[in-house]
């Protein structure tokens, strides 16, 4: 068999990727956690902003993370869009219980952000690519 065309790369293993896009969830949030705490505690900004800020941080983050993930990858998408969802809200929810003593009361609206960022992600990376018909060359 005879390919006419450059390879466009691998995908790398499953847990290499996973680990990057929960990274890439990571470092997202805490930094914008820690410029919504600078901009709070320099007076920049009022305490509203911790509520608007935080349901964008959790969209963010959690769509940048199964992104990479799913860019790294370069195959079944939607299950790797899933499993970072779950590892990004996992570890969401052992720093909830750490720090607030087991009190799990609204972590129902975290999952729901989660899981909103994690499903953009799968549906914008998962869609189907419409190839246009291509015709071999007569030699």
């Amino acid at each position: 068999m005879v390919v006419n065309r450059k390879p466009t790369g691998t995908g790398k293993s499953m847990p290499a990727g996973l680990a990057m896009g929960w990274i890439v969830s990571m470092v997202i949030t805490v930094v914008a956690c820690g410029v919504i705490t600078w901009l709070i505690l320099s007076g920049k900004a009022g305490w509203e902003v911790m509520g608007y800020g935080a349901i964008v941080i959790l969209l963010v983050a959690s769509y940048a993370g199964a992104t990479v993930s799913c860019k790294m990858i370069m195959h079944r998408k939607l299950l790797v869009c899933i499993l970072s969802g779950v590892m990004f809200l996992f570890l969401l929810t052992l720093i909830t219980v750490l720090l607030f003593g087991g009190q799990l009361d609204s972590i129902w609206i975290t999952a729901l952000l989660t899981a909103g960022g994690t499903a953009t992600a799968a549906l914008v990376h998962c869609a189907e690519k419409k190839g246009g018909a291509r015709r071999r060359r007569k030699r």
